[in-house]
């Protein structure tokens, strides 16, 4: 007599868990596509480093040599460092931080009255931010008040996350979420 066996093999489970781990993964990418996440985490990341320089600077308001917030750009990665003793010819970079993880297009923008100017931070190009070592505002490169505020914005899938400096007060606003 013939048993009709209508249990599931070993085999055939190893399929289905493989199915399953191949479709997790698909769907955990698209949703932190869809939420752009890592767009989120870069532009946190960057509100804080520009907040921590701003502080670090108003503390080192009688030191020698100037500071700087600075973003860079090697191949796809993009990284947020401070920078010391600018102008004493021993100038030198710490905290460097890797920003983005994955697909993230970042756009530096400096937004002066009469129309914004885009900035492009390529490989070997950087851009830096300068704050008042007594009053924290930002300053241009020539150590002059700078006249725009800058907008730095970051994007990821369908969301865009923007910080921004205000050149008066040198305040980092971040958390505006545009969809595009």
């Amino acid at each position: 007599m013939k048993r009709n066996n209508a249990g599931i093999s070993l085999v055939e489970i190893v399929i289905v868990i493989a199915i399953l781990s191949i479709l997790t993964a698909t769907g955990a990418y698209s949703l932190s596509q869809l939420t752009g996440y890592r767009a989120r985490e870069a532009a946190d990341k960057v509100a804080s480093s520009l907040a921590e320089n701003k502080v670090v600077t108003l503390g080192k308001a009688k030191k020698p040599g100037g500071m700087a917030w600075e973003i860079s750009r090697d191949g796809d990665d993009y990284f947020v460092s401070t920078v010391y003793d600018i102008g004493t010819g021993s100038e030198y970079r710490s905290n460097r931080e890797q920003i983005n993880e994955g697909k993230v297009d970042v756009k530096v923008y400096e937004e002066w009255s009469v129309g914004s100017i885009w900035i492009p931070i390529n490989d070997g190009r950087r851009y830096r931010i300068y704050f008042n070592r007594g009053t924290g505002a930002l300053l241009d490169m020539y150590g002059n008040p700078a006249e725009y505020d800058v907008l730095l914005r970051f994007t990821s899938g369908r969301k865009t996350y923007d910080v921004k400096v205000i050149s008066k007060t040198g305040k980092v606003i971040s958390d505006t979420v545009r969809k595009e």
